[in-house]
């Protein structure tokens, strides 16, 4: 069968741009053959046999998420012989295809102006990203231009019948994964040696924070709560687009953490993180699924992360993690953490098991069966 599949940067340093290489080089490996419509692809990270067609405009430096897409659907055009299923994963580049649908913006755009201040709902207001996107998903999703949609949890799927009127029967649901192959136990030598690449203390507990934005995922509050636990020692290891120690001196200092914190920018091997952490936390306020949770899982980590994450789904509460109800209120992640820190959670290899039903071979068999069905009907 012949698929394309569709979004504008594919690499190892986003949870969606993962998502995308690991359903792409599954495909391949079941002798579909795969046509990657992106911009850009990070070297090295796809199946030789995938095939990417590159959107590019000549005219722009980097291609927006608006111009996106315009320019996609006139790559569809240039592929031939013409592709069976098209598997998109933004409405970007939703061309009558099958939507996995990794986010609903508008759900998020709805919590935002409900927890921001006024100053903060005006920069969202005018912010012309959410104008985009929002036009985009109603163009694609309250126009009914698509042929499937996969919502990655039920409250997704809700989210889609809610705001948009998606008839129920246009939805299936189906989680991300995780690959067990990258993200496993480790050992305590392949610990040291993760720590001592990423410069981390050998002696701390590590608490890993993953994002690639912070007031959503509640990374002050994290400070926060840490900060309240005086007589922990713990440090914090924060990866992805979160700036770094100049643009957070002053939080920092405020809340004396200078010396408990580590910033490593983005990265493409997450996996070191992880083998580094002994445990996990995100408190965030919206997470369609959170696909640094179930790494974190998978890695043999107890987690700490919101009751409005997708994925809280895979933790089993008071065992593998804790939820949160009120994910930016400090004195509870202050209270979540302290348990984790004191070991009331199971070992790592009951944690790395818990969540076998969302290891990649299994969800990408059923993602394989929707493009096929979908496929079959026209």
């Amino acid at each position: 069968m012949r698929i394309a599949l569709s979004f504008p940067d594919v690499n190892r340093r986003g949870g969606v741009e993962r998502v995308v290489s690991e359903a792409a080089n599954y495909l391949a490996a079941n002798n579909h053959e795969i046509c990657l419509i992106a911009r850009s692809v990070e070297p090295g990270i796809l199946d030789r046999r995938v095939t990417h067609y590159a959107v590019t405009d000549p005219r722009l430096w980097k291609v927006s998420l608006g111009e996106f897409a315009l320019t996609a659907p006139k790559v569809f055009e240039s592929i031939t012989p013409p592709i069976d299923v098209h598997g998109a994963f933004t409405t970007a580049s939703a061309v009558g295809g099958v939507l996995w649908v990794q986010a609903v913006h508008l759900a998020w755009m709805q919590i935002a102006r409900s927890t921001r201040g006024m100053s903060g709902r005006l920069r969202q207001a005018f912010n012309p990203f959410h104008r985009v996107a929002l036009s985009l998903e109603r163009s694609i999703i309250g126009g009914r231009r698509y042929k499937k949609l996969i919502a990655l949890t039920p409250a997704v799927a809700e989210d889609l019948k809610r705001l948009y009127s998606v008839p129920e029967t246009d939805i299936v649901v189906l989680p991300n994964g995780v690959n067990p192959n990258e993200f496993s136990i480790s050992d305590h030598s392949r610990k040291l040696v993760a720590r001592r690449e990423l410069g981390l203390p050998f002696d701390k507990p590590i608490i890993l924070f993953v994002a690639n934005e912070t007031q959503r995922k509640g990374f002050v509050p994290l400070l926060q709560a840490l900060a309240s636990i005086r007589d922990s020692q713990a440090h914090i290891l924060a990866v992805g687009r979160l700036g770094g120690m100049k643009q957070w001196q002053k939080t920092l200092l405020q809340f004396g953490l200078q010396d408990r914190i580590t910033f490593t920018g983005p990265t493409s091997n997450a996996a070191l993180a992880y083998a580094a952490s002994d445990l996990f936390a995100l408190p965030t306020i919206y997470e369609a699924w959170g696909l640094v949770i179930v790494e974190a899982l998978a890695s043999g980590l107890p987690v700490v992360t919101s009751r409005l994450a997708g994925a809280a789904e895979a933790i089993r509460e008071g065992e593998t993690g804790y939820l949160l109800s009120e994910p930016h209120n400090a004195s509870e992640i202050a209270v979540m953490l302290r348990r984790l820190l004191a070991g009331e959670h199971a070992d790592a290899a009951t944690i790395a098991a818990s969540i076998e039903r969302y290891h990649w071979s299994k969800i990408l068999c059923q993602y394989e069966q929707i493009l096929m069905d979908v496929a079959a009907t026209g």
